[in-house]
């Protein structure tokens, strides 16, 4: 019997984690580390409020066999100040105190964006392939230097097994992201000239391959996580029913720097490689041990439809459709009341005194 630890609760991918861990006879104990309360906890989970960087970790952790660093498994795009430390510390933290409780395993939640968006990546890319994320891309950067850490451990200490996870983006209707902005977005923008592929991964399956390399003493090292193939940024377009628009590469790169700036673009401009170059990546090492994902790319998208079609998204602002024509008849009912009164006013000013 197993007792797993899982840091990152109050995410959804790390509440459904916990829930599946918790149905699963192979685990005898679950821990739920997070310094917010997650809004549904199984009844037999032990739940324990910290943040990430606190000195008591080691003590929670003290009789785990395996740690879960789930911690941003839902957005690693976010870029505010507090989450980026808790990004590269915490992800420290967790690890010197699985060194200090002797944790004879830790399984890290990386992200597929660390591997960067090159016009000379292979398609797709397996995990031997070097990272190359734009250091520029803070919040991407800050991911590749928590996994640095993680690699840097696991040199030290051959004793534990370590195991990272490389994601590519889940599509849950919870999480507000940039991935999810940008698919929410009434026009979609693309660069011309590019048309590179993308992938998705069900929340579901990505929480199946955390379990299996959490239990199975096989699994070590680095592997990538995705949905079966890839489509093309066009399919996606179609799927998502959504027309775009062609930019200009320098037109588009100049547009993206102008809107970070003024705060409208949630990403800053370097992110732009993702729409223009590939950054799909190979899943045989993980098959190997036994999984395959259930949902397919198409299977991803049409729920993503289904989910999020009351939202849509303009950089930072995020709106409920019934909403946003609320606002738009109201204003419009405004507009037209004003020109009305001006336009009577005006009349008044024509008509002959008696």
């Amino acid at each position: 019997m197993t007792v797993i630890a899982v840091t990152g609760v109050h995410s959804i991918v790390g509440g459904r984690l916990l829930a599946r861990l918790a149905a699963d006879e192979a685990v005898d104990r679950l821990i739920a580390v997070d310094r917010l309360v997650p809004p549904r906890l199984p009844g037999e989970v032990a739940f324990v409020r910290a943040d990430l960087r606190d000195a008591v970790l080691a003590r929670i952790i003290g009789d785990v066999d395996v740690v879960v660093n789930a911690a941003f498994a839902d957005d690693v795009t976010r870029d505010d100040v507090d989450v980026l430390a808790r990004r590269v510390q915490g992800t420290r933290r967790v690890l010197d105190a699985a060194r200090v409780a002797g944790v004879p395993a830790v399984v890290h939640l990386s992200s597929a964006l660390v591997y960067g968006a090159c016009e000379h990546n292979q398609v797709p890319l397996t995990e031997t392939q070097p990272l190359r994320a734009d250091p520029r891309f803070v919040a991407v950067h800050h991911a590749l230097l928590a996994e640095e850490s993680v690699r840097a451990f696991a040199g030290e200490h051959p004793e534990c097994r370590i195991v990272v996870l490389r994601t590519v983006p889940t599509l849950v209707p919870q999480v507000d992201s940039a991935v999810t902005r940008h698919l929410e977005s009434p026009l979609l923008p693309r660069v011309r000239g590019f048309d590179p592929p993308v992938q998705f991964v069900d929340a579901d399956d990505l929480v199946e391959a955390v379990r299996l390399v959490a239990l199975d003493d096989r699994a070590g090292g680095v592997y990538n996580v995705a949905a079966d193939g890839w489509l093309t940024s066009s399919d996606v377009r179609r799927i998502l029913a959504r027309p775009g628009f062609l930019l200009p590469q320098q037109v588009a790169i100049g547009a993206a720097t102008a809107l970070h700036r003024v705060g409208l673009f949630t990403v800053p401009p370097e992110a732009l490689s993702y729409l223009m170059h590939p950054w799909v990546v190979d899943t045989t090492r993980l098959r190997a041990l036994g999984w395959t994902p259930a949902a397919s790319q198409r299977d991803i998208l049409h729920q993503f439809v289904m989910e999020h079609r009351r939202w849509v998204s303009f950089g930072r602002l995020r709106l409920r459709v019934e909403v946003l024509f609320a606002t738009a008849a109201g204003v419009w009912a405004l507009v037209a009341g004003s020109g009305a009164r001006f336009v009577w006013r005006w009349w008044k000013t024509r008509l002959p005194d008696d």
